[in-house]
């Protein structure tokens, strides 16, 4: 098993939660690709200050490949693909 597969499941779901967020209010384009990158990097912070530091090492990687690829990544890994 992975180092990073214990905090896989957490990401997972805090990526359909945007995406639940995002569907909800309409978010596409550069506006969903912006609001992505926020939200993933307000968990990012959140799992700091929680003392996660596994989960902000895995939430960090994910910042640079959404900052690249927007809400598209963060749907992606929330279906699991």
């Amino acid at each position: 098993m992975s180092e990073a597969a214990p905090t896989y499941a957490a990401v997972k779901a805090i990526c359909a939660r945007f995406v639940e967020r995002a569907n909800a209010l309409n978010y596409k384009g550069k506006k969903g690709d912006s609001a992505a990158l926020d939200y993933i990097v307000g968990a990012k912070v959140g799992a700091e200050l929680a003392g996660n530091e596994a989960l902000a090492k895995h939430l960090e990687t994910i910042v640079w490949v959404v900052s690249i690829r927007g809400q598209l990544e963060v749907r992606h890994i929330a279906a699991g693909v």
